[in-house]
């Protein structure tokens, strides 16, 4: 479809009635995710056309795609996963994932529409710091320290900020309805078929996520934070995903590597995904992590909080455990998140689990 064909208005005026433009956040996988699911969530509750943008820069090329190059900057080996790893440039987000296509009406490069249009409600806070109330609630919205998004106005919205929130923390009092929309995104069900295959053969385990590369400043793991959660979780076998296989830290532990766990027997298996990238093998790995017994992550890390949110689906962590963290509940409302401190992205709740 073209946008152009959709348009209303007079006098070279223009007005999207009928849309919300949606800057779809530019990040990595998770991230990216998240992003998408708020977007439709929006899109179901206002019952409106989604256009998503910023799908490439100013020179044409593609933003959607959580790409490797970023990870390369760091000028990181491979490791053992090196000799499976293949289209290691560009992997695009929406390969990745089953969607409802009916959702998204277009996916375009905004600095082709921006000109368009002269008539609109822009929000710019960040996504992270807001919330919407779906169904009416007896709470005290005042608990919020969060902007509450205004979706009453007969003009077309512009989601222009930093488009980045969890849909547990954006949507207060959400419906079944709104869960079944968010619930048709989600990874293809391939990546699924491959983490239970490697999943089976484990047979119970705990899992630990490591995050040490990037964003220092929120991700601050040690090793004796490491060797704490060893001994927390040495009940039953302990399996690590971090995004640095090869560091010190993990040597000489008693743990397995997700990583060391792939290539020494389900390379065939990788191989044979329709896309065995860098950030598909990172993708199986977070499906792996999710079907531990328990679970220890990164604080603040998406990644970590993705495999906390399917933990809540099986109703099996709460609260959730983080690497040197012990200061950190589960209390509060009219959300679990309110009085924390630090709300948004920093992790997933309770109220993430769906009502499907």
């Amino acid at each position: 479809m073209e946008l152009k064909k959709h348009m209303t208005g007079s006098n070279n005026k223009t007005k999207y009635s009928n849309f919300i433009f949606y800057k779809l956040h530019h990040a990595g996988l998770i991230n990216r995710l998240y992003s998408l699911q708020c977007a439709i969530g929006i899109s179901h509750i206002m019952n409106r056309q989604l256009v998503l943008y910023n799908l490439k820069d100013r020179n044409g090329k593609y933003l959607d795609d959580p790409s490797v190059h970023y990870i390369k900057n760091y000028n990181l080996s491979y490791g053992a996963k090196s000799n499976i790893i293949n289209n290691i440039e560009y992997t695009k987000f929406f390969d990745l994932i089953d969607y409802d296509e009916e959702k998204i009406f277009d996916k375009i490069n905004y600095y082709t529409i921006s000109k368009f249009y002269d008539n609109e409600y822009t929000y710019t806070h960040p996504l992270h710091n807001s919330f919407i109330t779906v169904s009416e609630t007896s709470e005290d919205k005042n608990l919020f320290n969060a902007f509450e998004i205004d979706l009453t106005k007969d003009e077309p919205y512009h989601f222009k900020g930093d488009n980045l929130s969890n849909y547990s923390t954006l949507f207060l009092n959400r419906t079944k309805e709104l869960d079944i929309a968010l619930s048709s995104t989600m990874f293809k069900k391939e990546y699924h078929e491959f983490a239970e295959l490697v999943s089976k053969s484990l047979g119970k385990y705990n899992c630990i996520h490591v995050r040490l590369t990037d964003h220092k400043h929120n991700f601050n793991v040690t090793e004796n934070n490491l060797i704490d959660a060893i001994e927390n979780l040495n009940n039953l076998p302990i399996i690590v995903c971090t995004d640095e296989p090869e560091h010190e830290m993990f040597k000489n532990k008693n743990i397995k590597l997700i990583d060391d766990i792939i290539v020494n027997n389900f390379s065939k298996e990788f191989k044979d995904l329709s896309i065995n990238s860098e950030i598909v093998f990172g993708l199986v790995s977070l499906l792996i992590a999710s079907k531990s017994q328990d679970f220890i992550g990164t604080y603040f890390s998406t990644f970590t909080s993705y495999i906390h949110r399917q933990h809540y689906q099986r109703d099996i962590i709460k609260p959730a455990k983080f690497l040197g963290r012990s200061d950190l509940s589960e209390s509060g409302s009219p959300w679990s998140w309110v009085g924390i401190g630090k709300q948004g992205i920093a992790r997933d709740w309770p109220e993430s689990r769906l009502m499907i």
